[in-house]
């Protein structure tokens, strides 16, 4: 099976890191999107 990964934005700078979140800025992403951190589903806030 191929991924596909077109319009993929890949960020690498973490600001900070608790037991529950990881915050990064990041540009063109808004509220309720989906988001894979280590492989694992995540929702922007």
């Amino acid at each position: 099976m191929t991924e596909t990964r077109a319009f993929q934005k890949i960020y690498t700078r973490i600001s900070s890191i608790t037991k529950a979140t990881c915050m990064l800025h990041a540009e063109g992403v808004g509220y309720d999107e989906l988001a894979l951190v280590d492989g694992k589903p995540a929702q922007v806030d």
